[in-house]
């Protein structure tokens, strides 16, 4: 699915793609993608490559993306209260491109106002903008 498909859709959830340490329990969950589940039983997840470029893909929702292996290491986890508020339509995805013409982010703006910034690089991180700072 590319990302301008996204556009008029409806973003039923999203969920956190965390790895899991293998150290003690209780170790923090580090964040590695984020899973858009949409509806008619379909997702789109984002992660970062090897080169720190944002990859986006249809997502395997219920079951983990095909990156995440082995599968026993990997988990969903809820991201941040606002994602259950953002059952809401897509009405635009604003793309960011580096210098050498590879994605590093996108924003994802809902009708109710409220966006969803995804970026990749050495760190991937994910915000959520509620619409009353929009």
């Amino acid at each position: 699915m590319q990302l301008d498909a996204l556009i008029g859709r409806i973003v039923l959830g999203i969920k956190g793609i965390s790895y899991l340490p293998a150290e003690e329990e209780g170790s923090e969950l580090s964040l590695e993608g984020l899973e858009f589940i949409l509806e008619n039983s379909e997702s789109l997840s984002f992660t970062a490559g090897t080169n720190w470029a944002l990859r986006v893909e249809k997502g395997e929702w219920p079951g983990l993306p095909r990156w995440c292996y082995p599968s026993g290491s990997w988990q969903y986890s809820d991201v941040h209260p606002l994602a259950v508020e953002l059952s809401s339509r897509v009405c635009n995805v604003e793309k960011h491109i580096n210098a050498l013409a590879e994605l590093t982010g996108v924003d994802v703006q809902f009708e109710n106002g409220s966006r969803v910034s995804v970026t990749s690089g050495r760190v991937f991180t994910v915000m959520f903008i509620p619409a009353s700072v929009s």
